[in-house]
């Protein structure tokens, strides 16, 4: 189930057993499953506090 999402979708599985049975042009494809180098320098934002939040959301109406 997990490779065929992968297949239609594009979007990466991080179920390792199923990655074996997503299109191997799909598997292959750095877009997508990125290489070891480059996931090592990949970092995730911390999630801002509420009060700047709202005002991010704020600064977008009219």
């Amino acid at each position: 189930m997990n490779a065929a999402i992968t297949d239609e979708v594009f979007y990466p599985t991080v179920n390792a057993a199923a990655r074996k049975f997503v299109k191997p042009e799909i598997a292959s494809d750095p877009t997508i499953y990125p290489p070891e180098s480059v996931m090592k320098t990949l970092f995730l934002l911390k999630p801002l506090p509420p009060d700047i939040m709202r005002l991010q959301t704020a600064c977008g109406r009219s």
